[in-house]
């Protein structure tokens, strides 16, 4: 596709699509579906990092936010990326300029360090939120996750950006306090829901499985190992076989599958275990809809668990799913990543499967009244 401006649009999103990461896509596929709800003729091109493959799917234009540039190597090379980043600036201001409004819809693009180079995604945010504030179109940064960022440039760029937003709303109660440390205690920024929960699902009964998340990185806590927490997984698994339990192994990004590989293979032999990938987080969330269970890794997957009403068991490894869990009312089946081990786990599913600790219907509808909250600040500020 074209990297030069093109024609005009109502909605330019800023996010990174393809990167293998099932809750970043379908957070923007839900933000779509929602929008195009909510106001049939609403265009929208995305700013990102993607391959353009899912904004195809969806029917969306993409354009990647940082020009291309060689790849030549030494002084030549240096010189090339310097160029591409000072053309980055009059293409951003033409994209934002022919848009009406610029939107962040969801997804952690405040957490972690970015590689702790700020010449990726915080320069790319901050260039975008000064081209707003130069053009006069509003930004609206919606339902994000923020973590600390240590990297001290990265921090001042997205600090500095984020002044320049007319809304800022959060995922979590985590997130919102990181973001009023950035800004200053009494910065309006405001507790919201993940736009995943803008879903319509409906529960069906149970398929007599429970659904287990396999992550990498030992689950994603600082600290933890990916050896140990492969080790509790499959301890986990054998656990659920040994309560009479089948089940599905499932991931929520391409980089889990090594260790879900790593897992599956002890329990080859056994055809009470089966591997599930689906390639979207729709599949995921069609998949739990079937399971008895689910003891779940990956935030999405915690989601997607809570959105089909499902006794749900949480391996935290960032605040964001404790404070989620709490959100639900399921605050006790959850255990830090850095911490598990199998009987901890087991002895928390098999207290969550005598409670039916899945969230009230009353509860995900509050969530799912949040998320459309962002929505409907997206609607009113294109009338």
């Amino acid at each position: 596709m074209s990297q030069r401006p093109s024609a005009p649009v109502d909605v330019l999103a800023l996010g990174e699509l393809d990167g293998g990461n099932l809750g970043n896509d379908g957070t923007f596929r839900v933000f779509l579906d929602e929008l195009r709800r909510e106001a049939p003729a609403t265009t929208v091109r995305v700013f990102g990092y993607g391959t353009h493959r899912l904004a195809d799917a969806l029917g969306v234009e993409e354009t990647t936010m940082n020009a291309a540039r060689s790849r030549t190597g030494g002084i030549l090379g240096a010189v090339a990326k310097v160029t591409a980043r000072l053309r980055d600036f009059p293409r951003t201001a033409g994209h934002v300029r022919r848009s009406r409004i610029v939107v962040i819809p969801g997804t952690g693009l405040f957490e972690g360090d970015h590689g702790t180079s700020f010449v990726g995604w915080p320069l790319a945010f901050w260039r975008t939120a000064m081209s707003c504030r130069l053009h006069r179109r509003p930004l609206l940064v919606l339902g994000v996750g923020a973590s600390d960022v240590r990297e001290g440039m990265s921090r001042r760029l997205l600090r500095s950006g984020l002044r320049a937003a007319q809304v800022v709303t959060c995922r979590d109660q985590h997130s919102v306090d990181v973001l009023r440390g950035w800004l200053g205690s009494a910065a309006p920024v405001l507790l919201t829901a993940d736009m995943v929960f803008a879903r319509d699902d409906e529960a069906p009964a149970g398929g007599g499985f429970v659904a287990v998340g396999v992550m990498a990185g030992g689950g994603g806590t600082a600290g933890t190992d990916e050896t140990r927490h492969a080790d509790e997984i499959a301890a986990i698994v054998g656990g659920l076989l040994g309560r009479g339990r089948r089940v599905r192994l499932i991931i929520g990004d391409e980089v889990d599958r090594p260790v879900l590989e790593r897992v599956a293979a002890r329990f080859a032999d056994d055809d009470r275990v089966a591997v599930e990938t689906p390639g979207d987080l729709e599949g995921v969330v069609r998949l739990l809809a079937h399971a008895d269970a689910v003891i779940a890794t990956r935030f999405h997957n915690v989601i997607a668990a809570l959105l089909s009403a499902r006794p749900t068991v949480a391996i935290s490894y960032a605040d964001k799913t404790r404070d989620l869990m709490d959100r639900v009312g399921l605050g006790e089946y959850v255990m830090d990543a850095a911490d598990v081990d199998g009987d901890g786990i087991l002895g928390l599913f098999d207290r969550a499967i005598a409670a039916g600790a899945a969230p009230s219907a009353a509860v995900v509808g509050q969530l799912r009244a949040a998320a459309r909250g962002d929505i409907a600040r997206v609607v009113e500020a294109l009338a």
